[in-house]
């Protein structure tokens, strides 16, 4: 299980956080469906940019890679990836830190 260390001033904000994210995993499943790599990227850009911001380091790195498979229209590579972040998300746990 990977831990992340996180401030514990961002507690109130994590869980919703967390939320977003699991529900935009629905979300680019549904965009692989309908090949919508456009879609793909820009979710992509915009986890990469706030999961790293409350220091989940390796969901921004899996977000980095799904933007650039996403230019590439890279399907199988998508496929993995989504569910890289998915399992991620699961089975992350979270070490609060002052």
């Amino acid at each position: 299980m990977p831990e992340v260390e996180i401030a514990t001033e961002l507690k109130d904000l994590i869980p919703g956080f967390l939320d977003r994210k699991k529900s935009e995993i629905e979300t680019l499943k549904t965009c692989l469906d309908e090949r919508n790599y456009q879609a793909i990227a820009k979710i992509a850009h915009d986890i990469k940019g706030t999961s790293g911001g409350y220091g989940f380091d390796r969901m921004s790195e899996l977000a980095e890679d799904l933007e650039a498979a996403s230019e590439k229209q890279d399907r199988d590579s998508l496929k993995q990836l989504i569910e890289k972040l998915e399992s991620y998300l699961n089975s992350i746990t979270i070490r609060w830190v002052d």
